[in-house]
Parts: structure tokens; sequence; C-alpha cells
């Protein structure tokens, strides 16, 4: 049995005639073919990643067009009329009226508030609390609920 050359001592033409001839001896690989099962599943996911991107940018737009934005609410007035220490000792109870302005800065969408509470703290105790009846916010305006 005789050693092959090294290829540093071979001519360049060796060398590559030596390549192509082992390239000739390497059998191909067989070709699958993909199954129509395959097919469907990429085709599914294809068009399910299409119809995600076409409602992201629905959303976009529908978002940038309306842009929304949150309502502001600030005391106006605030009055506590009494205060009631006779309750049990980590309770205070309390009689308030409190003033709010409730404004949406919107130009194109109203907002409509369900429920909400006011609550009064003192030195983190609670002192008085008052439920919101529901209303709603025209486009571009304010409104000053009177809790009492």
């Amino acid at each position: 049995m005789t050693t092959p050359t090294p290829y540093h001592l071979l001519s360049p033409r060796a060398i590559v005639t030596k390549i192509i001839s082992m390239k000739r001896q390497e059998p191909e690989p067989p070709r699958h073919r993909t199954s129509p099962a395959m097919w469907c599943a990429a085709i599914v996911c294809f068009a399910f990643s299409v119809l995600l991107i076409l409602a992201g940018l629905v959303i976009l737009t529908v978002y940038l067009a309306v842009k929304p934005r949150t309502p502001s609410f600030d005391v106006a007035n605030a009055a506590l009329h009494s205060i009631y220490v006779g309750s049990p000792p980590p309770y205070f109870n309390g009689d308030m009226t409190l003033t709010a302005n409730i404004s949406n800065p919107n130009h194109k969408i109203g907002v409509v508030i369900q429920s909400g509470a006011i609550e009064l703290f003192f030195r983190g105790r609670l002192v008085a609390a008052q439920a919101l009846p529901p209303f709603a916010q025209r486009v571009h305006s304010s409104q000053r609920p009177h809790a009492v």
C-alpha cells in the first residue's frame, strides 16, 4: 500500500485534478420531496403571520388617527365638615364635601366613567370615602362631579 503524497508536495494542477476526481466519486445525496401536509402547514402559518401583521397595522393606524389621551382629574374644592373619633380605635369617621374637575382632552372620543371612589387619608389612615356615580364625558369637555 502506498501512502498518498501530501498536498504541499504536489503541483497545483495535480491538486486540482485530485479534488475533481474526489468530487466525482462522492454520491449525490438523495432528494426528499416535501409532503403536502408540510406545504399546507407552511401556507397556514404564512397566512396567519400576514393577518397578524395587517391587524397590527390597522390597530396602529386607528391609534394614530384617534390619539387617545387620559382624562385629567383635579380637586377644585374640598371641605371636611366633621370628624368622629369615637369610632373603634384604628378608624375615624368623617363627613366631607369634595368638588373635582374632570376633563376629557380628547377631540375624537368620549369617556365613560363606570365607577370611581374618592378617599381622604390623614397620616395614612382612611378618614372618609365616597363612591362616584357613573357619568360620561363628551368630546373635549369638562365636568364637576360633586361628592358629599
